[in-house]
């Protein structure tokens, strides 16, 4: 199962590089590019935050549901 997802996420790297790299080469995308590349990593970090957020909340709850009863 390791070995699937960390092949999922190699290609997922390779796919992208890739992509961006046809279209850098293109003058007249690469303003639009860089935008939605940046808009990209922007939302990956807002949702991962805040899941991560999530998760750690749901984690104190759960401890402390079962240590209290």
């Amino acid at each position: 199962m390791t070995t699937a997802v960390v092949a999922i996420g190699v290609l997922a790297v390779a796919a992208r590089l890739g992509l961006g790299a046809v279209l850098f080469a293109h003058r007249r995308w690469t303003g639009w590019v860089a935008g939605f590349v940046l808009a990209v990593v922007l939302v990956k970090i807002t949702v991962l935050t805040g899941l991560a957020r999530f998760v750690v909340r749901l984690g104190r709850a759960s401890k402390g549901a079962t240590e209290d009863g």
